[in-house]
């Protein structure tokens, strides 16, 4: 539940200030040290610490007002609320004639342009996304080969003699042919001529 606000003005004018306002029921009373009531965002009445009550009028009203209920400019903070008029404190009193005031008060606001009531929240900024840094990977230069320089002519046919003269000899080697291995002679088995020797000796001699 809501607690009911502390208002700086006096409790018995603060009363007669409600009193006033039963007549209104579309009017609320606001704030919450200073009490006071708005339509349409536009802010016409409201009562004083010293218990006074500045009520909002047209500028042609506004002259008729001071005169005749003696009432006063409104300054507040050092500036000139302009429109507004401040009753005289023996004027809340007279609730009926009060009442008057108000409704005259009410019906010129009520032809002011409307107002925002709310203000606009403002909306935090985000913190700006910081991009990631992304490391583009280190390319290896290639090594770019010196250029050779060309030799003459005369050492070029030298290398190449020395180079062919060192070839030929291994060539050589190679045409080389192993010396074919003689073949042993065959002997006669023994026991075939032993058999042979038997016979001759046994064969009878014809006369």
């Amino acid at each position: 539940m809501a607690k009911k606000p502390v208002f700086k003005a006096p409790p018995d004018k603060l009363a007669l200030y409600e009193k006033v306002l039963e007549a209104f029921p579309e009017v609320e009373l606001k704030g919450a040290a200073n009490a006071y009531t708005a339509f349409n965002g536009n802010m016409f009445s409201f009562l004083l610490e010293d218990g006074r009550l500045a009520l909002r009028f047209d500028e042609g009203e506004l002259d008729e007002i001071l005169a005749k209920y003696k009432a006063e400019p409104c300054r507040m903070y050092g500036r000139m609320m302009r429109g507004y008029a401040v009753l005289p404190d023996a004027q809340l009193k007279k609730v009926r004639s009060t009442t008057k005031l108000f409704e005259r008060s009410f019906a010129y606001v009520k032809t002011l342009k409307a107002k925002p009531t709310t203000k606009k929240k403002a909306v935090a900024k985000k913190p700006p996304v910081k991009k990631a840094l992304i490391q583009k990977p280190k390319v290896k230069k290639k090594a770019v080969a010196k250029p050779v320089a060309a030799k003459p002519v005369a050492v070029k046919m030298a290398a190449a003699k020395k180079s062919a003269a060192k070839v030929a000899p291994a060539k050589k080697a190679a045409t080389k042919k192993a010396p074919a291995k003689k073949a042993a002679p065959k002997k006669a088995a023994p026991k075939k001529a032993a058999a042979k020797k038997k016979t001759a000796k046994k064969a009878p001699v014809r006369r």
